[in-house]
């Protein structure tokens, strides 16, 4: 019995009897069957086109709210925005302000990272479309400006 104990002792300490073991273990039985999560946190309900809309809304009206005189508006990025649509409040985002929005919470059901990729996308869509409004008011002033007499 001594004999058997050391060739094992032997075996277990250069890993041949323990390679074998594991792969018996964790082989074929599964690879074969593949773990999938019950609910996927990934898709939201209603398609990216309902997460994408909701967010353009509140982006739109966070940062419409912004430009109002006297309203001083924290910055706005795409981390505070997944956090709103999480119902995660934040020293920028209060519980106390931002909870009676409809949007609070609304996706909780989707991973955090991608509706914070998704608002971030959204955010440069609508700076860029503000900036180009910006752009063409200027331009329709100065425009008026030289057609003045006298200017």
């Amino acid at each position: 019995k001594l004999d058997a104990c050391a060739s094992l002792l032997w075996s277990l300490a250069n890993g041949e009897l323990i390679d074998a073991k594991l792969s018996a273990y964790f082989g074929p039985r599964y690879e074969e069957t593949q773990w999938a999560a019950p609910v996927a946190l990934g898709a939201p309900v209603g398609g990216d086109g309902r997460l994408r809309g909701d967010l353009t809304d509140l982006i739109g009206g966070q940062l419409s709210a912004a430009v109002k005189p006297g309203k001083l508006q924290a910055k706005l990025t795409g981390r505070a925005v997944a956090r709103i649509m999480h119902g995660l409040s934040s020293p920028a985002f209060p519980y106390k302000e931002h909870s009676r929005s409809k949007y609070w919470g609304m996706h909780k059901s989707v991973a955090f990272d991608r509706v914070k990729a998704m608002a971030e996308e959204v955010l440069e869509t609508a700076r860029r479309r503000m900036r180009q409004q910006e752009a063409a008011l200027q331009a329709r002033e100065r425009a008026r400006k030289r057609k003045e007499p006298g200017a």
